[in-house]
């Protein structure tokens, strides 16, 4: 179909298509932001505890009939929850994104990156969230979407500092560990949400006794290793004697002898242990665990 296009004109194709893409996305958005408009009306009577308005966008967009949600659905060949978010992202675009969404209405930027804006905006107070908006707007058909999203998350947290710490400290409370039942294999399933701080350094101890315990597994996955790498962080006494001995190991395997004590007056070289400080296990290689 494309076989008589030149280099120039197949191009302009490519650019049209992806144009066509992005109105087509706006219309299906357009055609359930209609409905809403629709079945927005509050119903009378039994009728009304049968059928409540819900409100599905931020603060400032209208609320819409329930039952409505899952007729909508159905005729999209998608389900209620997908609708529910794609309805709850075009209200808020068209009712406190204005601007961002006269942009993507042109063809000239992603939706999927202005619905993640709506959604990172959402909590907002309609007052402030123009801050957001105007930034958007501005950027989002010339800028990459990363730097997009990165730009919007800093204007959120603008646009009210007071509400954005109050949404830390409740997502901090948020922290748990949590363990599976036991399987008939005797495994379980550990999931954990901590500070990003402190998941890294488990991310790099990890990584690093796995590197070390790697030889003696030759047949286990990469997967496998790191599991029983995870391991040993339940037993600290066997994670640093694992530590320490590698590490005089190493040493001794470097020089040709045994490593002399470290003295305060000496440099440190850099130690991939990443779960304890070069000087520590100096210390500790002089300890008997």
């Amino acid at each position: 179909m494309f076989d008589h296009l030149s280099s120039r004109g197949l191009l302009d194709a490519a650019a049209e298509a992806v144009r066509a893409r992005r109105l087509a996305e706006v219309r299906d958005l357009e055609v359930i932001a209609a409905w809403a408009a629709v079945h927005s009306g509050e119903s009378t009577g039994l009728v009304r505890r049968m059928n409540p308005l819900v409100s599905v966008g931020g603060e400032g967009t209208p609320r819409v009939q329930d039952h409505a949600l899952g007729e909508i659905a159905l005729a999209r060949s998608s389900g209620v929850a997908a609708t529910i978010n794609a309805l709850a992202d075009v209200l808020d675009l068209q009712h406190r994104l204005p601007l961002t969404w006269r942009v993507v209405r042109q063809g000239t930027a992603e939706v999927y990156v202005a619905r993640k804006v709506a959604r990172m905006s959402r909590h907002l107070p309609v007052s402030v969230v123009g801050v957001v908006d105007v930034a958007v707007a501005r950027m989002i058909a010339t800028e990459a979407p990363g730097r997009v999203l990165t730009v919007a998350e800093g204007k959120v947290i603008e646009a009210d500092p007071a509400l954005h710490e109050q949404r830390v400290e409740e997502e901090r409370r948020r922290r748990y560990v949590g363990l599976g039942r036991s399987d008939e294999f005797g495994l379980r399933t550990l999931i954990a949400r901590l500070d990003a701080g402190d998941a890294a350094w488990v991310q790099a101890t990890v990584a690093r006794v796995a590197e070390i315990i790697a030889p003696g597994h030759p047949d286990a996955t990469a997967d496998e290793v790191r599991a029983i790498a995870l391991g040993y962080l339940a037993r600290p006494a066997e994670l640093v004697a694992l530590l320490v001995e590698h590490e005089a190991t190493a040493s001794q395997s470097e020089t040709g002898a045994e490593p002399e004590p470290v003295t305060d007056d000496e440099p440190l070289e850099p130690s991939r242990a990443t779960a304890l400080p070069t000087d520590v296990l100096a210390g500790l290689q002089r300890t008997d665990l």
